[in-house]
């Protein structure tokens, strides 16, 4: 018995995966108790554990135990003999008289069944086959430990690879894809997809990423309510979800079940915390079942597209930032250089006509540069303070409407000619400083792009609610502007000749 079992041990050894190691398992095992079948039944199929009777008594005589057959003794039913010549390879001598057997329970494994056509098996037989059985056992619990430590290590290893992407800011669809690539060989699955919350209808589904799929039923997946199949319920629930006779499920889609999927799981997916899609795998093979480790595998993956999501968001928020940072001192670059306009336009105008001009003259424009000036050191006090709101804001305060027009015109009469309608005689409550920088912006677009020698006009009108000021120009709309984007900022005619960056009206 010791040289049989160490040869037993020495050729399973040999055995590099579970099904060789099976295969080689049972017929070792037919071999060494003189049988003519055997098979390793499953816990689902393995039927008897103990004695099964005889096949030629009838139903109504005792079996087993009952019959006086000792324990492990008995006949193996015509299906176990039949799993034998397919597990075990081993093709039996004669099955169709009467045939006795023997089955010893194996741990976390079944049942190991061997059966001949003549003769009983002895309790050394049994014995061996007990010890075999447990050899057997001991054999594939370390290659399924080693499969799983396998499996955990390319799991990691793909881990590491799309760690590395996110780490690199790789494209987000790139790590998209690497996840549901890796998702798919790593359950050696058949179809793979990565849906996310439509931005636009939180109650919809949006295909980022698949493989495996047809382009037909890619299509008709390209968009589905949320709550549907396994990754609209994982979404729903917030939870692992796993959905077994997927084509027989009211819960499938009905692609998937028209082309008779057999099993889906599915992950949910968050950005900063909340679930905005799932990862799913499916499988067209009959009786896939989802391990443990498969599921966390999934999850595992699951978590790191949240990972990509959640730092693609921040992405995002970082550009935006900077896109709003160079917005902001663009601003504060173009309110800087509207009274500076009015300064240096004044000030040009003293040092070449100051001769021509009378001394009042020179007095009144030297306070409209002198007011310009506090404007300008009160736009810089505010850039220095760092709120952007105390560079367009200040407090509300009670004035003439015909002295805030007139202030605010004041300068721009040097430059180009300022026709001032007429102006209701009405008092407002107004941020005046903030009102004088909007007509200023406008005053100096139309002093920018209103043709030579024509008139630029300010008008102001006023009710019991509202007051409105206008100002005007002759000109022409860029052909390649709308009125709207007039507004936008960073928007000029490519025909535009004035300097600047296209922000007056924006800022207006």
């Amino acid at each position: 018995m010791t040289s049989q079992v160490a040869d037993y041990v020495a050729a399973l050894a040999r055995c590099c995966d579970e099904g060789s190691a099976i295969a080689t398992g049972v017929a070792g095992a037919v071999a060494a108790v003189d049988a003519d079948a055997g098979a390793l039944l499953g816990d689902e199929s393995a039927g008897p554990t103990g004695s099964a009777g005889v096949p030629d008594r009838r139903d109504d005589e005792p079996r087993g135990a009952e019959a006086g057959d000792p324990p492990g003794h008995g006949a193996l039913p015509p299906a176990v003999v039949a799993a034998a010549r397919a597990h075990a390879g081993v093709e039996p001598r004669r099955v169709d008289g009467p045939v006795t057997g023997a089955v010893v329970a194996l741990e976390g494994l079944g049942s190991l069944a061997v059966a001949r056509a003549a003769g009983r098996f002895t309790d050394r037989e049994l014995e061996l086959l007990q010890g075999l059985g447990a050899v057997l056992a001991q054999r594939v619990a370390a290659l399924r430990a080693l499969g799983a430590h396998e499996e955990r290590d390319r799991l990691l290893r793909r881990l590491t690879r799309i760690q590395r992407s996110i780490s690199h800011r790789a494209p987000l669809q790139e790590v998209l894809d690497a996840i549901t690539r890796g998702a798919q060989e790593l359950l050696d699955d058949s179809i793979v997809g990565l849906r996310l919350l439509d931005p636009h209808d939180p109650g919809r589904l949006v295909l980022a990423s698949a493989h495996g799929i047809s382009p037909q039923m890619h299509e008709s997946l390209r968009h589905g309510p949320v709550g549907e199949g396994a990754g609209g319920r994982a979404i729903a629930e917030e939870r692992l979800v796993v959905i077994e006779q997927y084509h027989r499920s009211p819960e499938g889609l009905a692609a998937f079940r028209g082309d008779h999927l057999q099993t889906a799981m599915a992950a949910p997916v968050r950005s900063e915390g909340k679930v905005v899609g799932s990862l799913t795998v499916g499988s067209y093979t009959p009786g896939r079942r989802y391990s443990a480790d498969e599921r966390q595998a999934l999850l595992a993956l699951a978590d790191h597209a949240s990972v990509a999501l959640t730092d693609a968001g921040t992405v995002a928020s970082l550009r935006e930032a900077q896109a709003t940072k160079d917005l902001f001192l663009a601003m504060v670059s173009h309110e800087l250089k509207t009274p500076l306009t009015v300064i240096m336009g004044t000030l040009r105008t003293l040092e070449r006509h100051a001769e021509a001009l009378r001394p009042g003259q020179q007095r009144d424009m030297l306070q409209t540069a002198y007011r310009r000036g506090r404007d300008l050191e009160r736009l810089i006090d505010g850039l220095l303070v760092g709120a952007r709101a105390e560079l367009v804001s200040g407090p509300p305060e009670t004035c003439d409407l015909h002295v805030l027009v007139a202030d605010a015109v004041s300068g721009f009469e040097h430059l180009r000619r300022v026709e001032v309608g007429d102006v209701p005689a009405v008092s407002v409550r107004v941020d005046a400083a903030a009102v004088r920088a909007v007509l200023g912006s406008l005053l100096e677009n139309a002093v920018a792009h209103a043709p030579e020698s024509t008139p630029i006009r300010l008008d102001a009108e006023a009710d019991a609610v509202d007051v409105t000021l206008t100002v005007s120009n002759e000109g022409a709309l860029p052909t390649d502007l709308s009125p709207e984007d007039l507004f936008r900022a960073f928007r000029r005619g490519a025909d535009a000749r004035s300097p600047g960056v296209g922000l007056g009206l924006h800022i207006a």
